[in-house]
């Protein structure tokens, strides 16, 4: 179902780690996301560097620019099988959320709100 995690996680631990550490040592004060979504939606690019002071909303609707949905859908971000904040920070949600291999890992999720 979420084919992009599956893909990215074929490459070794090590490895990851390795690009979330360069990215994190070239990239100050910035998060490597790694973004996956069902079939219902298409997104073009599924790696992200996001400032770290961003908030979840605010990161929302960086993404929502990016995909062709209805303004009556609603999206939703999970990490971890939890629904994210919108007010929280990407950094406080890295902090606690963060993968071994150094990525935040989310979930964007479609909802129709108006029935």
């Amino acid at each position: 179902m979420y084919e992009y995690f599956n893909k990215f996680r074929e490459k070794s631990l090590e490895e990851r780690k390795n690009t979330s550490n360069m990215i994190k040592s070239k990239y100050k004060n910035r998060i490597p996301i790694i973004i996956d979504c069902n079939n219902k939606l298409k997104l073009e690019k599924n790696k992200y560097i996001v400032p770290s002071e961003l908030s979840i909303s605010e990161f929302l609707y960086i993404i929502r620019k990016k995909l062709t949905i209805k303004s009556t859908d609603a999206i939703y971000i999970m990490c971890n099988n939890k629904l994210m904040n919108s007010i929280d920070t990407i950094n406080s949600i890295y902090n606690n959320e963060m993968s071994d291999d150094g990525f935040l890992y989310f979930i964007i999720s479609l909802e129709n709100t108006f029935g």
